[in-house]
């Protein structure tokens, strides 16, 4: 079992299934078992998925001092994730509304509040750092950067996913891509040039591993030292309900298997095969399995 330090975002995700893009206009429409709400974000769904597959897992992170941000005590405690760094703060817990299609894409909307305006204090951090996980995954938000550079100085080991990107020097998501050790990302944006954007990404951030998650044409990871590709197909044993959080999905479970010493293209692999399991289940944290379960198909 290692250790994890997952600190990202927490928010109030509602799902919806709409028939079809674009959506056609009418003043109301009832949907029978069709509106789900859970706790999901990014932080939360790596968290869980790492949870589920066997690591012991600490979330850091900021929710709202509102009814919101109970429930998400609630339900963190329910799923039992160690709570000692979810800080409450004097704002609202983020929301998202997801728009589901009959083919399983999604639209989202993202509602941050004030989140990328709060940061960590240093000493919140180095408490963290001095904690000694075999792992820290920052996730692309503002509050992370300070945690991205205290991390590396102390040599840690640091995953970031960066999601849909198709410029090197995107600003926003430039300091993750340079204290990354183990990098995520889309081909959202660069369909049909991944492989050269892999190449490029490592020439200038030197990432040990680098990964595309290509929707249902499955994963690409690079080794920039090896110069070698590594694929794996995309698969979905159980049909698909939702993509939502299939991104998460990949990227937690990745992880999980490379620090349990697994090589690349075996975690790959078995990423692709838990990521296609999860979305047979509408909502971002919902549908991950264990590693019991993954082994099983």
């Amino acid at each position: 079992m290692k250790k994890v330090l997952v600190s990202g975002l927490i928010n109030i995700e509602s799902s919806i299934d709409v028939h079809n893009f674009p959506i056609d206009y009418s003043p109301i429409e009832y949907a029978f078992n069709g509106l789900n709400s859970c706790v999901s974000g990014v932080g939360y769904n790596v968290s869980l998925a790492l949870k589920k597959l066997g690591d012991q897992v600490s979330l850091s992170t900021f929710v709202g001092n509102d009814l919101f941000g109970e429930f998400v005590a609630l339900i963190t405690k329910k799923d039992g994730l160690d709570q000692r760094f979810v800080i409450s703060e004097k704002t609202n817990t983020a929301e998202s509304i997801v728009l589901v299609d009959e083919k399983g894409r999604r639209k989202i909307y993202c509602d941050l509040k004030n989140l990328q305006e709060i940061t960590y204090d240093d000493a919140f951090v180095k408490s963290l750092i001095d904690e000694n996980y075999d792992l820290y995954i920052l996730t692309n938000i503002n509050y992370n950067r300070n945690f991205l550079k205290i991390a590396k100085l102390k040599n840690k080991l640091v995953a970031s996913d960066v999601h849909c990107i198709s410029d090197l020097n995107d600003a926003y998501n430039r300091d993750f891509m340079t204290y990354s050790d183990i990098l995520f990302l889309s081909n959202e944006y660069i369909k049909g040039n991944e492989a050269n954007f892999l190449i490029e990404i490592y020439k200038k951030y030197n990432n040990k591993i680098i990964v595309v998650g290509c929707g249902d044409e499955g994963a690409l990871a690079y080794i920039g030292a090896e110069n070698r590709f590594y694929y794996s197909e995309a698969k979905a044993p159980k049909g698909i309900k939702s993509t939502v959080g299939a991104g998460d999905a990949l990227f937690a479970s990745f992880l999980h298997f490379y620090i349990n010493g697994y090589d690349v293209e075996t975690s790959l692999k078995k990423a692709t095969l838990f990521a296609g399991l999860k979305i047979s289940q509408s909502g971002g944290s919902l549908g991950f399995v264990s590693e019991e379960e993954l082994n099983s198909f």
